[in-house]
């Protein structure tokens, strides 16, 4: 199944762009006539008739439409730390392939990778090729700002539920103020999720033998 992006205007037209139009013509070698499917990435599915096709430019009229069956029944958001290179985008690629509705840029403590605006478009562009490949049709929203962990538990109240990742955190001692986010958050009833394997299922703080005894773990 072929899914085309753009935006029906209020008559029932569609005017595709440039990348669309060149792909339904030449790559596709559709005919006026032809009918496609189109999303204009807020959950809806279009069924429109190319009434023009050209090169650059292809015209048509929807048909009908209908809300996709294809989404997640939950809106899921992805919290993800800035990577270096491809790496993010890759992530956010592959999130909006599985389903979620929101991508969020984090910066951590440890974090190399920038996110500016460059970056923030990249994301959108390679969401959008995401979403046509895997049929969807709601277009996740992505944050033209990277968040910071404190910025990122004050928005827990717009989620029903969180589900974090321990098994990927290790408190040092100059990570207390974390520490403290964390044990809150986990006494969230709202929170789902992996608690850490060690300290008897509490966050704790990694004296010089355990991160010693830790990293050895590590290197073996």
């Amino acid at each position: 199944m072929e899914l085309f992006f753009a935006e029906p205007a209020e008559d029932g037209t569609v005017a595709f762009g440039a990348v669309e139009a060149r792909h339904i013509s030449r790559v596709l070698r559709h005919r006026p006539g032809d009918r496609v499917s189109v999303t204009d990435g807020t959950g809806v599915e279009y069924d429109v008739e190319l009434a023009a096709v050209g090169p650059k430019a292809v015209t048509g009229r929807v048909l009908g439409r209908s809300e996709s069956a294809r989404e997640p029944a939950h809106r899921l958001a992805l919290a993800q730390a800035v990577l270096k290179g491809e790496h993010l985008a890759q992530a956010c690629a592959q999130a909006t392939e599985l389903g979620i509705a929101e991508f969020i840029p984090l910066v951590t403590e440890r974090t190399v990778g920038r996110y500016g605006p460059s970056r923030y478009e990249r994301l959108k562009k390679v969401a959008l090729a995401a979403l046509k490949s895997s049929t969807r049709t709601r277009l996740p929203a992505i944050e033209a700002r990277a968040l910071t962990l404190e910025e990122l538990l004050e928005r827990r109240a717009g989620f029903d539920a969180f589900q974090v990742d321990d098994q990927s955190i290790r408190v040092r001692q100059d990570e207390r103020l974390v520490c403290h986010r964390l044990r809150r958050l986990q006494r969230d009833p709202r929170v789902i999720g992996r608690r850490p394997q060690t300290g008897g299922g509490q966050l704790q703080r990694l004296g010089p033998a355990r991160r010693q005894q830790t990293a050895q773990q590590d290197n073996s």
